[in-house]
């Protein structure tokens, strides 16, 4: 009998890819009837240039008419972190770095100051792997796509010296010092986690008791979902359009994030190059690894973390990253590759054994 005859499963909604990221998830529950004394409250939305979101919580039955408000207030949180950080926006704080910040001291904001500094831990985590000062090589690669020549030498030589966070200096009162060659911020390889960590934080401060967040692929489930079960997460099957390669067991409180090339391969005189970059050589990361999708039980920060770790990880490779994983404490990971016949392999970390299975099931 086959799944969808047994259980009905309620799609959060399939990721759409757009040049800062490529997360894709799906997550779902189990529907069945919602224990009594919760008021849920659900909402999806396309943001930006077509991210799916969706925001769905839980709060005391008392309280049902907070819902739709709360639902806004968190949207906006995202809303107002991506529009901070958006390096395609010139108005954006973000933006106004990458066009200022190589001329005079840049005084960064709150938001902006965390996201560096998350920026900075991974990125000394992974070894350069995740760098936020990568906006050179992408506007060089999106150049030679659009005129259909990989970059020339030169241009990639003169692109990787404007990469490196170790780069990025503070005077004592906080500004960040000019550069030369300058700098430039993109932040699409942990905004989104970033954004996730906010709206949740907002959620659970005004009283929500469960709840999942998504923005893109970048999700984070808390409580119980409203059959009173452990939310269950589909990571999106990488070779497949709709399908899962597998599901994720998010009992308790669990940040999610899976990276993959999928609809937005870079692709430059008929050859498809991966999207995401090696800031280190400036070079396509390997199109064999198929999709990363990290789990991160704890931290500060633990959507904004395992974005920017998904990000990392798929520059490192499996070798590499699977023995990072390792080393971090609550963190898990499943790496899909194409194997000789060219179908998805997986290898999954000793710490998501027990919450992940392949398929549906």
């Amino acid at each position: 009998m086959s799944l969808r005859r047994r259980r009905r499963v309620a799609v959060v909604g399939i990721v759409v890819i757009l040049a800062v990221a490529s997360a894709i998830a799906v997550a779902f529950h189990l529907l069945a009837p919602t224990p009594p004394g919760l008021a849920w409250s659900d909402r999806s939305e396309a943001l930006w240039v077509g991210i799916p979101a969706r925001i769905r919580f839980a709060l005391p039955a008392g309280r049902a008419a907070d819902g739709p408000g709360l639902v806004k207030a968190a949207f906006d949180e995202v809303l107002l972190t991506g529009a901070t950080v958006n390096a395609f926006d010139p108005s954006s704080e973000v933006g106004r770095f990458n066009r200022e910040g190589g001329l005079n001291p840049f005084v960064p904001s709150a938001e902006l100051n965390d996201l560096l500094r998350l920026s900075r831990n991974v990125w000394s985590q992974t070894d350069g792997a995740f760098d936020v000062t990568v906006w050179p090589l992408k506007t060089l690669w999106k150049r030679a796509v659009k005129e259909g020549v990989p970059p020339a030498p030169d241009d990639l030589n003169a692109a990787r010296a404007r990469v490196g966070l170790q780069r990025l200096a503070w005077s004592p009162e906080g500004a960040i010092l000019p550069l030369v060659p300058p700098a430039s911020l993109d932040f699409g390889g942990i905004v989104k986690g970033y954004s996730v960590d906010r709206a949740v934080a907002l959620l659970k401060s005004r009283g929500a008791l469960s709840g999942l967040v998504q923005v893109g692929g970048e999700i984070r489930a808390f409580g119980e979902s409203p059959d009173g079960r452990p939310w269950r997460v589909g990571v999106r099957d990488p070779l497949a359009e709709g399908g899962v390669e597998g599901v994720v067991t998010a009992a308790g409180d669990l940040a999610i994030s899976t990276s993959g090339n999928y609809e937005q391969p870079v692709r430059v005189g008929g050859v498809d190059y991966h999207h995401i970059f090696d800031p280190r050589t400036g070079d396509p990361v390997d199109t064999h690894l198929l999709s990363v999708t990290v789990v991160l039980e704890q931290g500060e920060w633990p959507n904004a973390t395992a974005d920017a770790l998904a990000t990392g990880l798929t520059v490192l490779g499996p070798e590499r990253g699977m023995a990072l994983v390792e080393s971090i404490p609550g963190a898990g990971a499943l790496f899909v590759v194409r194997g000789d016949d060219g179908r998805p392999v997986e290898r999954v970390s000793s710490r998501l054994v027990a919450r992940y299975r392949h398929g549906t099931e």
